[in-house]
């Protein structure tokens, strides 16, 4: 249910009544984006980050939720709708078709969403931003943030307590390239710089610290295979090599340095921090290689189960001191992903929040959880029955503040909306809202209280 494609025409707008049990003042909207359209023209993707983006608008007011989803209309699905089939390849699977020019003749615009400057923006791993209409979900077109150049923008950018966005983006076929942002609150460009990083890596996500970008580059790098190759398949895992983690300054992009540590991949970083003899703290999510990228997250598109599960992901802290040595140590058992609930580059922070899984063979987690970065798992909450657990984020308030996010209810197939309070996770969901369908599993997402406009 959770990898099926949903409807070309998305879904809704649908009105349905809040619960008892929702808190009156917590009005605002959840956008979420993910892949959605697995199956076109004949042609089923053989992985999990390949589908068509779908955005999916979760607006809360009035005591009631209204709900709608659209694909983003990229120039990639516009063709192949016009086709009637798949034209490019993609990132895990092969696909013959035109030579490939841009990268965004393959930008699927599916992992994530970002709201910045009252402006919505779907977002790739290595393409452009493209606008949305916050209320309708339709497509503007791509953005250019500085002159008319189309450039790589990754899915992770940060926003610190002042509004500043600050991203990266990269290319690695070809020059590889590392690129840099700072956007002021405004949606105004203040600094981009282009890095030439040898043996580049497709890096998902960064951290922000008081003073620097850091950005770990695991050695995951591009190696030419055979021609009509899937993206994934140019890569190589060199467990041999160490991961390097480029330090940036955020007052000065041409201040830079690069350490290195022993080899991890991770998708996403739960936060960091700088202690005032200059150590840089990083919370990482670590898996011991990319063996999940091309084996399990490829054998669930085919309804197969494997071995090596989406809970393998360790919450680890990794310390970086001023002398460059870096150390690492797990601070929990294997089993969490999708961290939120931390304000980038805003110092040190006592806990977070992400997925929690236990060992059943299906990909999905199955909980959610709150992490301390010294110990652990602090409170946790798991579902009963089959349930998929998509990201759930953290909305500051009183007595704690809540927990926001989507399950999949696979026995009654229906995807449902769930509020935790954030302090008492175990206490189970305080409120639900369920659909009607099962909507496909997606990534990740963003939360606007009380928008306008």
């Amino acid at each position: 249910a959770g990898y099926d494609s949903a409807p070309l025409a998305g879904y809704g707008p649908l009105t349905l009544p809040l619960p008892k049990g929702w808190p009156t003042f917590l009005t605002g909207t959840l956008y979420r984006n993910g892949p959605a359209l697995h199956t076109f023209g004949g042609t089923r993707y053989h992985h999990w980050f390949d589908g068509d983006g779908m955005v999916q608008r979760f607006h809360i007011a009035d005591g009631h939720l209204t709900f709608t989803s659209r694909y983003v209309r990229t120039d990639k699905l516009t063709q192949e709708i016009a086709a009637g089939r798949r034209l490019w390849p993609t990132f895990g699977s092969a696909i013959n078709g035109p030579a490939v020019t841009h990268p965004d003749a393959l930008n699927p615009a599916n992992i994530s969403v970002l709201w910045h400057n009252r402006c919505l923006f779907a977002l790739w791993e290595a393409g452009s931003p493209h606008e949305l209409d916050p209320r309708t979900l339709v497509t503007s077109g791509r953005v250019a943030w500085d002159g008319d150049s189309y450039l790589p923008f990754t899915a992770h950018p940060k926003i610190d307590a002042s509004g500043a966005l600050w991203g990266i983006g990269y290319a690695n076929i070809g020059p590889n390239r590392l690129i840099l942002y700072h956007l002021d609150r405004h949606g105004q460009p203040r600094q981009r710089r282009i890095l030439a990083v040898p043996q580049m890596p497709p890096v998902h996500d960064f951290v922000l610290t008081e003073d620097y970008l850091v950005i770990p580059l695991p050695p995951f790098a591009f190696e030419r295979a055979a021609d009509g190759a899937a993206y994934l398949d140019h890569h190589r895992w060199d467990g041999q090599r160490p991961t390097r983690i480029l330090i940036v300054n955020r007052a000065d992009f041409t201040q830079t340095r690069m350490v290195e540590g022993a080899p991890w991949w991770a998708f996403h970083y739960g936060g960091g921090w700088q202690d005032r003899d200059g150590t840089i703290h990083l919370l990482a999510i670590t898996y011991p290689d990319t063996a999940i990228l091309s084996g399990p997250l490829r054998v669930l598109m085919r309804g197969k189960e494997s071995r090596r599960r989406s809970t393998d992901g360790v919450p680890t802290r990794v310390s970086i001191d001023r002398g460059g040595r870096v150390t690492t140590w797990p601070i929990g058992a294997a089993g969490v992903e999708f961290p939120s609930g931390v304000t980038p580059g805003n110092g040190r922070f006592r806990q977070t929040f992400m997925l929690t899984g236990a060992a059943e063979k299906r990909p999905q987690f199955t909980g959610v959880g709150r992490v301390d970065p010294d110990r652990g798992v602090l409170d946790n909450f798991r579902f009963d029955g089959k349930v998929a657990v998509e990201e759930h984020l953290f909305i500051p308030g009183p007595a704690g503040g809540w927990l926001i996010g989507v399950i999949l209810d696979l026995a009654r197939r229906k995807t449902v909306l769930t509020l935790f309070k954030a302090a008492d996770l175990a206490a189970g969901p305080v409120a639900q809202v369920p659909l009607p369908m099962a909507l496909p599993l997606g990534l990740h997402g963003t939360w606007v209280a009380h928008p306008k406009g």
